[in-house]
Formats: C-alpha cells, sequence, structure tokens
C-alpha cells in the first residue's frame, strides 16, 4: 500500500493544499483549513535513508490566518498547540547558513525558532511575507536621510546581491546606514600585549559588514551571521532581522572594553535588545536616532 507522507518525504518544506495533506499526527489538530492563508509542513532533519513509513515525518505545521500564526509542534507522538498574535510579534529573524535554515520569532514574552532546508527559502520568504504584512500595522514613518548611493566598496558582494532581490520582489526597503567590514582593534593592557598586538597585526578580527535598510514600516537589519570573524575563516552566514518601526523604544552607543574602534548599539524593543556595532569614525548610526522621533 502506497504511504503519500512517505513518498514525499524530504528536505523541503510543502505547502498544503488540502485536508488529506496534513501530516497524520497533525490532522487532529488542523481544524479550521478552510479559512488559512497559507498552511505549511516542515520536515524533521533526517535523511530519507534514515525514514520509513511508521514514523512520524515532519515536526512543524505552520498555519498563517488573518490575525494570528498557528504553530503545531511535534513533540515525540504528541503535539504542542501554540497561538501567536501578531500583534505580540516584536521581530522576526530569518538566519541562513548554506543549506540550513532557522526562523527565529522574538514574542513579548518568550522567543520560538525552527529550521528549514534552505532549498525551500521561496516558500519560507512567502510565509514571512504574511506575518511582515500584518505585524507592522498600517501606519508609515517618513524616513530621512536615507542612502540613495551607497558605495560599492561600502558593502559586501552578497548584500547587492540582496537589494537586487527586494528590486525584483518590489520590496521598497531603502539604505538608512551601513558598517563596513573592518579590522577590530583590542585593547592593550599592558606593554608586553601591545608589542604582541604589533606582531598580530594581520590575525586580527574583522567586524563584519552590517546594513540598516527601511521600508517605512520596518527596521531590517542584514548582518553576516558571525559579528566578528578571524582570518581566512571561511562563512555563508547571513541573517535578515525585521523589526516592526513602532516597536522601537530606544537606540543607544555604550562603551566597549574590548575594542579601541568600535562601539556597540543596541537597538531596544521592551522585552528584547539587538546588538550590533558601528566604527567609531562612523557616524551613520546617528541616522537611526530619528526612528525615536518618529
Amino acid at each position: 500500500m502506497k504511504n503519500k507522507e512517505y513518498d514525499e518525504f524530504g528536505p523541503w518544506v510543502l505547502e498544503i493544499n488540502h485536508i488529506e495533506d496534513v501530516p497524520k499526527l497533525f490532522k487532529p489538530h488542523c481544524l479550521e483549513i478552510e479559512n488559512v492563508l497559507l498552511l505549511l509542513k516542515i520536515p524533521r532533519n533526517i535523511e530519507r535513508r534514515n525514514a520509513n513509513p511508521d514514523m512520524n515525518l515532519y515536526d512543524y505545521v505552520l498555519a498563517v490566518y488573518e490575525d494570528h500564526l498557528l504553530i503545531l509542534k511535534r513533540e515525540s507522538d504528541a503535539v504542542e498547540i501554540i497561538e501567536i498574535k501578531f500583534k505580540d510579534i516584536i521581530a522576526i529573524r530569518n538566519s541562513m547558513d548554506l543549506l540550513n535554515g532557522v526562523v527565529t520569532l522574538y514574542l513579548c514574552e518568550k522567543i520560538i525558532s525552527f529550521n528549514y532546508s534552505t532549498v525551500s527559502i521561496d516558500i519560507i520568504k512567502k510565509f514571512l511575507k504574511l506575518i511582515r504584512e500584518r505585524f507592522t500595522g498600517n501606519r508609515k514613518f517618513i524616513i530621512k536621510n536615507a542612502l540613495d548611493n551607497i558605495l560599492t566598496k561600502d558593502i559586501d558582494e552578497l548584500y547587492h546581491n540582496i537589494l537586487e532581490d527586494f528590486q525584483k520582489a518590489k520590496d521598497e526597503f531603502k539604505v538608512l546606514a551601513v558598517q563596513p567590514t573592518i579590522k577590530a582593534i583590542p585593547f592593550y593592557t599592558s606593554r608586553i600585549k601591545k608589542i604582541l598586538g604589533l606582531f598580530n597585526i594581520f590575525r586580527r578580527n574583522s567586524l563584519q559588514n552590517i546594513m540598516f535598510l527601511t521600508n517605512e514600516k520596518e527596521l531590517l537589519i542584514v548582518t553576516r551571521g558571525k559579528t566578528f570573524r578571524r582570518p581566512k575563516a571561511a562563512f555563508y552566514s547571513y541573517d535578515l532581522t525585521y523589526i516592526p518601526i513602532g516597536r522601537i523604544t530606544n537606540l543607544r552607543y555604550d562603551a566597549n572594553d574590548e575594542y579601541k574602534n568600535i562601539s556597540p548599539f543596541f537597538i531596544e524593543t521592551g522585552d528584547h535588545i539587538f546588538q550590533y556595532y558601528f566604527e567609531e569614525s562612523n557616524n551613520q548610526g546617528d541616522y537611526l536616532r530619528q526612528l525615536l522621533q518618529l
């Protein structure tokens, strides 16, 4: 006898269009399928050769409705049901590292995340777009001083590709501030460490490129996954963090006792604080301050 759930199983996130496509473990809980805007099933992170027809092969079913998100999470052979009102989502982060993706939802009192394979990035973008259209509200904030012309040397090639993707998708993001990749210069507390530091000048960590954008509803921060990079270390990760402008409660610099040429920059949203960095001589962080005046 054929087993459709097993036959379809692979690393990809699948859209559910009919009740018979709901994984068997989750079927008793998918009662409002007719009102759903988008219904997805996310597979377990196991190889096909290790799967069998008797297993529960999906970790999540995600249902997007007009005013809330329903997450059905597999817990062994049981299901945990998590209902999230869009008004309770403070920020969203989409992290990608080659084939490994993670979506993180920052809520008022907790953080929820789930893994996915980036072979399914298009359907994940559709999922996130539906949420973003609903968690920002209808109000627009008029942003001044957007950097319409960014020098090529200021952003990585990856970021140029991301900007091109936004244009193709008609996402109207404008660059608000950029922190180019720079060498991080440590503080040296003794003469010996200072001398050793001179010998290690070519082995210093680099602060990775950071780009801040806005579509007049959200602040989008694009980072390279890891804040600092060791010399010659290869990595391919990047993060997209979306924060509704109306959620931002404070933007501030702080002192840095580790590196002399960079300052921590904090974006506060009440329950969550997001930390980034600017070079001391880079005043583009001041462009972000206007978000507090809107």
